[in-house]
């Protein structure tokens, strides 16, 4: 095989394979948390909420996909939900955020939709949240697809 042919064989791999990333990338999950926009902010992007209505949430979020460091599916007092730990980078955004914003809102997001809407009652010190309720089936198959992505690395 010429050097031409090779490289053009490299590339072609490498195209397949980016190809295929970008495949897993799009069925990859999200969870995101985002702080909640006054009613009526013509900026707001509308997001549904799990059981009905919607919400206006501020972009970017405070935690992306990208921040979590891990996840696993458990119950609180036969609660299910998703445990999700995020990194100190993030962890430190929801820290100072939720300091200066207590009484305002917060929406946990999965996969776009509202999962939770909650009031700020105190800053958020943690390095992770509980979303719930939520499926304990959709919640393992989460956490799957994290592990899959690449996005949790405490496989």
């Amino acid at each position: 095989m010429g050097k031409l042919a090779s490289v053009a064989a490299a590339l072609s791999v490498l195209g397949a394979a980016l190809t295929a990333g970008s495949a897993i990338g799009a069925s990859c999950p999200t969870i995101e948390v985002a702080a909640v926009a006054p009613h009526g902010e013509p900026r707001a992007q509308v997001i549904p909420i799990r059981g009905g209505g919607s919400v206006g949430v501020h972009s970017p979020p405070l935690v992306s996909t990208r921040d979590v460091v891990d996840a696993s599916a458990s119950s609180a007092d036969g609660t299910p939900g998703l445990n999700v730990r995020v990194g100190a980078d993030a962890a430190e955004r929801v820290r100072a955020y939720t300091a200066g914003h207590v009484g305002d809102r917060l929406a946990f997001l999965v996969d776009g939709h509202a999962q939770m809407v909650l009031t700020i009652r105190d800053p958020i010190t943690g390095d992770g949240f509980w979303i719930s309720p939520m499926d304990p089936g959709a919640a393992k198959q989460m956490v799957s697809a994290l592990q899959v992505c690449g996005l949790n690395p405490s496989r």
